[in-house]
This record gives structure tokens, sequence and C-alpha cells, in this order.
């Protein structure tokens, strides 16, 4: 009787389990299949027990696609080896042709210890959506590898510097234009600070630069004179960015790109305005010369002729021409003398 009543326990415990059950005997046949188990492989209790019916295995692929020999499956190889099987992944083909992945384990059911196994006990779960999740999560990975791949190619052909670094400039990354730059292969950059390749005399700068970055006010700009092998010095406009996480700082990103030809082209503009101005200056010291010395002798000239022109008569002929020739002229010059003040004081409001 207790047996009786072990046997009915034991048969509720595999009727209420939410994974499959199956036994099959040495010979294959399907002994004992739970309710879980035609649920899981899309069966019935009279399809699986029946004869003449379908192996719910067959087809059956393992977890890369390819194809699972049946000799090969948990249960056979539990049954011609006498060792269990844990975690064997398999993707089924349900009667309406639909995929379902298992993960299986199998047990050897012995009469004494060392027997042969008389029969297996295969139990399995569907994780059918945990494969989709992971491929997902594979398709997604490669996706970001191709994009990460990308943009190596893309950071090592812009002619930028780049650079990648821990809140105390320690390098974690540098694209090949920084290690040009700075005439260091990219791998022994890795793990030194960038403060050691800046030159001594801008350390501070660079220093006092990144300490005022804070969450608020993340990206700083600055420019830098930079040491190059080889060609001298060349100057490098920086963007600095700071990341921070809970208010921490975490890495500092920051990109350079060669301004020495602007910097030299700011510098000849900056010489020719000085230029300019020494000229502006002789100019004005021109027109304070024309002012003076021009103007003095053209009043005695002016002065002089009106004194001959009352000397003589409306009969002098000529010589009346003359004298009047002479005032015209010199009030004709004394129009260009104001002429050019005038220029002068709009060069000088220019200036």
């Amino acid at each position: 009787a207790m047996s009786l009543k072990r046997l009915a326990f034991f048969d509720a415990v595999i009727a209420g389990m939410a994974e499959g059950v199956i036994v099959q005997s040495r010979s294959g046949d399907i002994e004992i299949c739970n309710s879980s188990a035609e649920a899981i492989l899309g069966l019935t209790a009279q399809r699986v027990d029946g004869d003449g019916t379908p192996d719910p295995f067959r087809n059956a692929l393992r977890h890369d696609g390819s194809p699972f020999p049946k000799s090969e499956h948990p249960a056979a190889v539990t049954l011609r080896t006498g060792e269990p099987q844990h975690d064997v992944i398999m993707g089924i083909e349900k009667p309406d042709g639909s995929l379902t992945w298992i993960s299986i384990n199998s047990e050897p059911v012995r009469e004494c210890p060392d027997a042969e196994p008389k029969s297996v006990v295969t139990t399995f779960r569907d994780i059918t959506a945990s494969i989709a999740a992971e491929k997902e999560i594979l398709e997604k990975n490669a996706e970001l590898s191709l994009k990460d791949r990308e943009i190596q190619t893309l950071l090592t052909l812009i002619p930028d510097i780049i650079t990648r670094a821990k809140p105390d400039t320690t390098i974690t990354f540098v694209n090949d234009s920084y290690a040009k730059v700075v005439g260091f292969p990219a791998e022994e950059l890795i793990g030194r600070k960038f403060l050691d390749v800046v030159v001594e005399e801008e350390r501070a700068i660079v220093e006092a630069n990144i300490a005022r970055l804070t969450p608020q006010d993340p990206i700083s700009y600055m420019e830098q004179r930079m040491q190059m092998t080889g060609s001298g010095d060349r100057w490098y406009w920086w963007s600095n960015m700071m990341r921070f996480e809970n208010g921490k700082p975490t890495e500092i990103i920051s990109v350079g790109r060669d301004v020495t030809a602007l910097r030299k082209a700011r510098q000849t503009v900056a010489d020719q305005a000085r230029g300019l101005h020494q000229a502006n200056s002789l100019l004005r010291q021109f027109a304070g010369i024309t002012s003076h010395d021009l103007q003095a002798p053209l009043r005695h000239i002016a002065m002089f002729a009106d004194m001959l022109k009352s000397e003589l008569g409306p009969d002098a002929g000529s010589t009346l021409e003359h004298a009047n020739s002479i005032s015209e002229r010199v009030q004709l010059m004394r129009v260009m003398i104001r002429s050019l003040l005038h220029f002068v004081e709009i060069v000088n409001e220019d200036d």
C-alpha cells in the first residue's frame, strides 16, 4: 500500500512540474511524458505515446544552428555512457513548423548502481525567449562592434588630435594623429599622463584650465604650444570636456586642432597693423609740418602778390595778370593743404 501511495505521489509531482519530463527506455520508446513536456513540444499524450508517433526530437538543431544528430542527444548519450548530461541546448521543430529552444538535463535510471541504465529521465525547459534575447544582444553587439570599427577608422583618418584620459590626465586612448604630434607610438602613451608631454611652461595653464571644469560648465577652450618632433613648435586649439557621474569627474576628452597657420596669419596681420600705425604716425607728423611750414610761406607770397597788384595800375597789362595768377595759385595751394589735413584726420579716426 505504501509503495502505491509513493508511486501516486511521484506521479503527482511529475505531473505538476513546470519543466517537461520524459522517461525513455533503452530502445528509445517514451514511457512517461508529463503535460509540461507536451506543451513545450507542442504534442498531445496520445501523439507522444501512440505507436508510429513522430519523434518530437527529430530535426533537432544545436545552439549554433547546425544539425543535432540523434546519437548525440542527451538521452542517447546517457543511455550509452551512463553519464548524466546538463544544460544541453537544443532546438526542436514543433508540428506547426515553429522552432522552440530547450535546455535539457538527463539522468540514468538503474536497478542497481553498477548496472547499465535501464532507462533515462530527461527534463527540459523552454528557453526560446532567452535565446531570442541573447540573439538580439549579439546582433546589437555586432552592430556596435562595426560602429566602433568605423569610429576607430574615422579617428585614425581625421587630422585633429584626440585623447581620452582619467581626471588626473592618465591617458586611456589616443588617435594616431596625437601619437605623430608627440613622437611616441600610441601604445606607449597609454597609461602616461598627457601633462608629461605638455611644454613645461604651459603645464600650469593646462592644469588650471582643467581644474575649473564643473558639471555645470564641463567644457573649456585654450590655445597651447606643443613641441613637434623634428619640426619645432606648433600651436593647437584645444577643446576639453570633462565627464561627470554623480558630480564626480570620471573622464576628460580632449580634441586639438592645429592652428599654427592661423596664428602666423594673425601675427602677420598684427605686424601689418603696427606698421600701418607707424605710417599713420609719420603722416600725422607730416601733416603738422605741412600746416605750419607750408602755410606760413604761402601767407607771405599772397601778401606780396596783393602788394604788387595794389602798386600796379589797371594798365599794367601782363604784369598785373602775372600778379593775379600768383594769387590764384596760392589759393589753390591752400585748398590742397586743407584737403591733405582732412585726409589725415580721416585716417587717424580709422586708426
